[in-house]
Protein backbone atom coordinates (compact mmCIF):
# COMPACT_ATOMS: atom_id res chain seq x y z
CA UNK A 1 0.00 0.00 0.00
CA UNK A 2 2.66 2.41 0.72
CA UNK A 3 4.37 1.86 -2.58
CA UNK A 4 0.96 2.89 -4.55
CA UNK A 5 0.79 5.79 -2.39
CA UNK A 6 4.08 6.73 -3.08
CA UNK A 7 3.64 6.05 -6.86
CA UNK A 8 0.37 8.46 -6.66
CA UNK A 9 2.15 11.43 -4.65
CA UNK A 10 4.95 11.29 -7.21
CA UNK A 11 2.36 11.54 -10.35
CA UNK A 12 0.63 14.58 -8.97
CA UNK A 13 3.75 16.57 -8.23
CA UNK A 14 5.00 19.00 -10.64
CA UNK A 15 7.15 18.02 -13.38
CA UNK A 16 9.81 19.97 -12.69
CA UNK A 17 9.90 18.86 -9.38
CA UNK A 18 11.44 15.53 -11.19
CA UNK A 19 12.40 16.41 -14.55
CA UNK A 20 16.57 15.36 -14.95
CA UNK A 21 16.32 16.81 -18.88
CA UNK A 22 18.58 20.03 -18.95
CA UNK A 23 16.77 23.37 -20.12
CA UNK A 24 18.46 26.34 -21.33
CA UNK A 25 17.51 29.92 -22.13
CA UNK A 26 16.99 31.64 -25.31
CA UNK A 27 16.33 35.45 -25.38
CA UNK A 28 15.54 36.37 -29.13
CA UNK A 29 15.59 40.32 -30.32
CA UNK A 30 15.93 41.81 -33.68
CA UNK A 31 17.99 44.58 -34.88
CA UNK A 32 15.42 46.67 -35.65
CA UNK A 33 11.92 46.76 -35.32
CA UNK A 34 10.03 43.44 -34.05
CA UNK A 35 9.23 40.21 -35.42
CA UNK A 36 7.00 36.70 -34.21
CA UNK A 37 8.98 34.29 -33.22
CA UNK A 38 8.65 30.28 -34.27
CA UNK A 39 10.57 27.60 -32.95
CA UNK A 40 10.34 24.47 -34.05
CA UNK A 41 7.29 25.18 -35.93
CA UNK A 42 5.38 26.43 -32.82
CA UNK A 43 4.33 30.37 -32.26
CA UNK A 44 6.22 31.23 -29.14
CA UNK A 45 5.49 35.29 -28.75
CA UNK A 46 6.83 38.56 -30.26
CA UNK A 47 10.37 40.16 -29.98
CA UNK A 48 11.94 40.87 -27.57
CA UNK A 49 11.46 37.18 -25.91
CA UNK A 50 13.20 34.95 -23.07
CA UNK A 51 11.93 31.42 -23.55
CA UNK A 52 12.94 27.95 -21.63
CA UNK A 53 14.20 25.25 -24.02
CA UNK A 54 15.56 22.12 -23.87
CA UNK A 55 19.08 21.90 -24.20
CA UNK A 56 19.95 21.03 -27.60
CA UNK A 57 19.21 22.31 -31.69
CA UNK A 58 16.17 24.26 -32.16
CA UNK A 59 14.72 25.60 -35.52
CA UNK A 60 14.23 29.17 -34.74
CA UNK A 61 12.16 31.19 -37.55
CA UNK A 62 10.50 34.95 -37.79
CA UNK A 63 8.21 34.97 -40.66
CA UNK A 64 7.91 37.88 -43.50
CA UNK A 65 5.87 41.56 -42.50
CA UNK A 66 4.87 44.02 -44.78
CA UNK A 67 8.52 45.71 -44.66
CA UNK A 68 10.85 42.79 -43.64
CA UNK A 69 11.73 39.22 -45.20
CA UNK A 70 11.97 36.11 -43.31
CA UNK A 71 14.51 34.83 -41.30
CA UNK A 72 15.22 31.26 -40.21
CA UNK A 73 17.92 29.34 -38.81
CA UNK A 74 19.69 26.51 -36.53
CA UNK A 75 20.50 28.06 -32.90
CA UNK A 76 21.85 25.65 -30.17
CA UNK A 77 21.03 26.17 -27.05
CA UNK A 78 23.35 25.74 -24.06
CA UNK A 79 22.15 25.08 -20.39
CA UNK A 80 23.06 28.82 -19.98
CA UNK A 81 21.16 31.92 -21.55
CA UNK A 82 22.20 32.80 -25.45
CA UNK A 83 20.90 35.73 -26.84
CA UNK A 84 20.08 35.74 -30.62
CA UNK A 85 19.91 39.01 -32.35
CA UNK A 86 18.04 38.72 -35.83
CA UNK A 87 19.04 41.20 -38.38
CA UNK A 88 16.75 41.11 -41.21
CA UNK A 89 16.49 42.35 -44.53
CA UNK A 90 14.18 44.92 -46.08
CA UNK A 91 11.66 43.70 -48.44
CA UNK A 92 12.64 45.10 -52.06
CA UNK A 93 9.84 47.91 -53.01
CA UNK A 94 9.09 50.45 -55.28
CA UNK A 95 7.43 53.76 -55.52
CA UNK A 96 5.14 54.91 -58.12
CA UNK A 97 3.43 58.63 -58.93
CA UNK A 98 0.43 59.10 -59.97
CA UNK A 99 -0.46 61.81 -62.26
CA UNK A 100 3.29 63.17 -63.05
CA UNK A 101 4.64 62.39 -66.44
CA UNK A 102 7.53 59.95 -66.79
CA UNK A 103 9.71 63.04 -68.48
CA UNK A 104 9.18 65.30 -65.48
CA UNK A 105 12.16 66.19 -63.06
CA UNK A 106 10.77 64.25 -60.19
CA UNK A 107 10.54 61.11 -61.89
CA UNK A 108 14.25 61.48 -62.94
CA UNK A 109 15.40 62.20 -59.59
CA UNK A 110 13.67 59.53 -57.94
CA UNK A 111 14.24 56.34 -60.21
CA UNK A 112 18.06 57.59 -60.80
CA UNK A 113 18.67 56.86 -57.25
Amino acid sequence: MRGLAAALLLALLPSELHATDPVGRLRVVMSAGWGEVRVDGDWHGLTPVELELPVGVHRIEVPETTWHLAWSGEVLVPDDLVTLTVDRPLRPGSVRIDGVPRSSEPYKRINDR
